[in-house]
């Protein structure tokens, strides 16, 4: 399972490497940070509402998990899913 994962996470990460998106570590889970704060100044949940919307691509806000609403400017995507998706 863990080879199939790293596969994933490697081929996810490969996928962004060219873009302005900062990719934060990422060792022993299936969800990838990542910092958008050179590409857009929206609040992390607006950004995230805008990618699903605009791009299909569904992402977490980072400030979710937290009680108070602290914005980073990373949102979170899970990159175990089919190779297709």
């Amino acid at each position: 399972r863990g080879d199939v994962l790293a596969r994933k996470r490697d081929r996810f990460r490969a996928g962004l490497a060219s873009t302005r998106l900062r990719l934060l570590p990422c060792e022993g889970t299936y969800f990838q940070l990542v910092d958008y704060s050179t590409v857009s100044s929206m609040p992390e949940a607006e950004f995230s509402k805008w990618l699903t919307a605009e791009l299909g691509v569904a992402a977490i806000p980072l400030s979710a998990f937290y009680d108070e609403p602290i914005e980073h400017g990373v949102v979170r995507f899970c990159f175990a899913k089919r190779d297709d998706t």
